[in-house]
């Protein structure tokens, strides 16, 4: 009975409450009188509440049904983004499966040659303020500084984070970036843009330089696609690029 027990609940506590099936199967145990230290170890076993919590669940149960069915913890309460998505669960899944991390102490990603490799881009927008005190406030008690709101420069950056050992951010080296401005001269010229040397991270002093608006972000994608051409590493790879959600990005 017990293994039947534990198959029922390794099966059902992805859709239903794990709460809810804690308190059956704990109610079905005391039903056919099983000690509570043999219920507890049971319970402990296949990943349930414990024994004694069961307990007041069983209590709330019996005395305040609507209040134990009105819980929130755990399980599907509501339909979820994956569930609207189905395709993007199953390409996340794949994602996992092909992307994985090998155990050993010095744990590493595993990348498959087959099918053909994807590399994944991630387009961030991070602001760092000067005197930035904030993280630091309460390491020592009772000498909290204040906070000098709006001091100091502050510096936003725009950059792209590379799934990929050569990473974490997107660079070429020295020969790559000399064989890009040869078949791209354009990439020397001085522009309204801040740009990091042999990359397309760009960056800007707020309340100086010009927000990160439309132009800005096309022109630093444009940069983007005539660099990725060069990245040795990259060769015989899908490129998929995930971009920063902004209104006052545009949609091309």
């Amino acid at each position: 009975m017990l293994s039947g027990l534990g198959e029922v609940f390794s099966l059902s506590k992805e859709q239903c409450n794990p709460r809810f099936l804690s308190t059956m199967i704990d109610m079905t145990l005391k039903h056919f009188e099983i000690s509570f230290h043999v219920a507890d170890a049971f319970l402990s076993s296949i990943g349930a509440m414990t024994a004694k919590t069961c307990h007041k669940s069983n209590q709330t149960f019996f005395n305040d049904f609507d209040d134990f069915i009105n819980d929130e913890r755990g399980g599907k309460h509501q339909v979820s983004f994956h569930d609207m998505n189905p395709d993007l669960e199953i390409e996340a899944k794949t994602f996992m499966e092909y992307y994985t991390k090998t155990n050993d102490d010095m744990p590493q990603w595993s990348i498959l040659t087959t099918p053909q490799p994807t590399i994944l881009i991630f387009h961030d927008e991070s602001t760092y303020r000067s005197g930035e005190m904030s993280a630091r406030r309460w390491i020592i008690d009772n000498n909290a500084p204040f906070f000098n709101k709006g001091k100091g420069r502050s510096v936003m950056i725009s950059h792209y984070i590379v799934q990929h050992p050569s990473g974490p951010f997107f660079r070429l080296n020295g020969q790559e970036w000399s064989d890009a401005v040869k078949k791209y001269p354009e990439l020397l010229d001085e522009i309204n843009i801040n740009y990091e040397e042999y990359s397309a991270t760009a960056f800007i002093n707020i309340g100086v330089d010009d927000y990160f608006g439309n132009e800005i972000v096309l022109d630093q994608f444009d940069r983007l696609f005539k660099l990725l051409k060069f990245k040795k590493d990259f060769k015989n790879h899908l490129i998929d690029a995930t971009v920063d959600n902004a209104r006052t990005h545009t949609a091309k």
